[in-house]
């Protein structure tokens, strides 16, 4: 899971018109990347992506099935499979809980260390 979200996503999240297109490829071996195309204004583009997002998962998708696809109007070179809301929904959480749970594992490690130690001692007495 990526933690950090590309700057084109967060701006695909806000700014992308939605689409459809369908799949070219399938990659299992390559991270199950799914290659697809799609058409804005009578012009062909390309991207890679992954299954879920709003689409159907990896599993689930055939070359040839209809997809989710958000581009950048300015720029529909730019684009990502699915719906980048997703993404930074996921980002988000993570960072949330790390942000929560995080600066707690310094002081959790350091009071194990301290019962280990006082274990140690008191069974070594």
């Amino acid at each position: 899971m990526k933690v950090f979200v590309t700057d084109s996503v967060a701006r695909l999240s806000q700014n992308g018109h939605r689409s459809y297109g369908r799949v070219i490829g399938k990659q299992a071996d390559d991270h199950e990347r799914v290659d697809y195309e799609f058409v804005v204004d009578g012009t062909t583009y390309r991207g890679s992506g992954r299954g879920g997002r709003g689409n159907s998962s990896f599993d689930e998708l055939s070359v040839g099935t209809t997809i989710i696809v958000t581009y950048d109007p300015i720029d529909p070179k730019v684009s990502f499979m699915g719906n980048p809301r997703n993404d930074l929904q996921r980002t988000e959480a993570v960072i949330r809980m790390v942000s929560v749970v995080g600066p707690g594992f310094p002081i959790l490690t350091i009071l194990l260390l301290y019962f280990v130690i006082v274990r140690v001692r008191a069974s070594s007495a």
